[in-house]
């Protein structure tokens, strides 16, 4: 299975990888998307499907796909076939690939939540050479089942190298545990760097405890800063980790400040 690349990854690449002849997608002012996604999520909150919509139509990809994933969990038949085409357009998008608009799909298709959960499931691990959906699609359907409860889920998600399904086992294992003893799992997910989708996992975790995450991934910096000091120049991953570190901690950090601030 093909791994995908974070939206964070697609986002800073955007306007330099893609040519007139491979996509069209303009970049985003932060302050924009950071306004764009605060605006979803009052509409969200609001079960404004009317709204949503009109937003889905006037806003940036990378805000439709958090309003994708927002119309499919309350269950919004009446923008399923404008989802439709958005996955037909963006599922394999060459600039960012985009699996929110299937999954969005699969939700409403399926209203009842264990009716969604085993469709997630299914299609999540599903096998063969010749997928019936899009691999962003099926990355995202891993990352959605975050949302739903059971170890079967962390059981058959666990060898899937890709960054939905790692994300998806560190979160359900993450919910077992204090808030403290999540953060100290996390930072240890990230400090080994097995994969860079098990650190991509850890990372994104790390960000949505926000603050309190912050003084740990302060001091996983500063241990990883003096192996630089020492290793060998060479041996990157410690650059890594601390890039990785410094992301996490610049990401928390607008997040507290409130849209356009």
């Amino acid at each position: 299975m093909k791994t995908l690349k974070p939206q964070a990854f697609a986002f800073i690449l955007a306007s330099t990888l893609c040519t007139p002849a491979q996509a069209d997608l303009e970049s985003i002012d932060p302050v924009a998307l950071k306004i764009g996604m605060s605006n979803a999520n009052e509409l969200f909150l609001k079960r404004d499907i009317a709204g949503l919509k009109a937003l889905l139509k006037e806003s940036h990809l990378f805000v439709k796909q958090d309003i994708a994933l927002k119309l499919g969990r309350l269950g919004a038949k009446e923008a399923i076939e404008e989802l439709r085409q958005l996955d037909k357009t963006y599922a394999t998008f060459a600039c960012a690939e985009s699996g929110q608009f299937g999954v969005a799909v699969i939700l409403i298709e399926n209203t009842e939540k264990a009716r969604q959960r085993a469709a997630l499931l299914d299609l999540a691990t599903e096998a063969g050479e010749h997928p019936k959906y899009a691999t962003s699609v099926i990355d995202q359907a891993s990352r959605e089942l975050s949302r739903f409860e059971g170890g079967d889920i962390e059981e058959r998600l666990a060898d899937i190298n890709t960054y939905g399904a790692q994300f998806t086992v560190l979160a359900l294992q993450c919910r077992k545990l204090s808030e403290s003893d999540a953060i100290a799992k996390c930072i240890k997910v990230l400090e080994r760097h097995e994969t860079p989708q098990k650190a991509e996992a850890a990372q994104s975790l790390l960000i949505s405890r926000g603050k309190p995450a912050t003084a740990p991934v302060r001091e996983l910096k500063a241990r990883v800063e003096a192996k630089i000091k020492t290793s060998d120049p060479t041996f990157t991953l410690p650059k890594t980790i601390a890039s990785r570190c410094d992301r996490i901690l610049q990401t928390i950090s607008d997040r507290e400040s409130g849209p356009g601030e």
